[in-house]
């Protein structure tokens, strides 16, 4: 069985600091490869967005983005499971795209 962890999207997305054009392009150029699903850990929906979310049962509450789609993306007092912790990206450009 994959990994999973819990996630919570926040509602809106944060001002990009980098130089990408998005934060769909952000989240790409930082795994190399097109968002194709929803990586909530049930659904298989191919229409998605880039979304911010903080893990919230840790502590620090940094902020990444993912592609969830519409659906997922409006549940901000949801917590459920993504796919792999591996498809949750930093926002912060020293941690993430400056660093590809």
């Amino acid at each position: 069985m994959p990994t999973t962890i819990f996630i919570q999207p926040l509602p809106g997305n944060k001002s990009s600091r980098c130089q990408c054009p998005s934060w769909m392009a952000h989240w790409e150029k930082c795994k190399g490869i097109k968002a194709i699903v929803c990586q909530e850990f049930h659904c298989k929906n191919q229409d998605v967005l880039a979304a911010h979310v903080i893990k919230p049962m840790y502590s620090t509450k940094k902020t990444f983005v993912i592609p969830l789609c519409r659906e997922h993306r409006a549940h901000t007092h949801d917590v459920f499971q993504i796919k792999a912790k591996g498809f949750l990206i930093n926002i912060e450009p020293e941690e993430s795209c400056e660093a590809v």
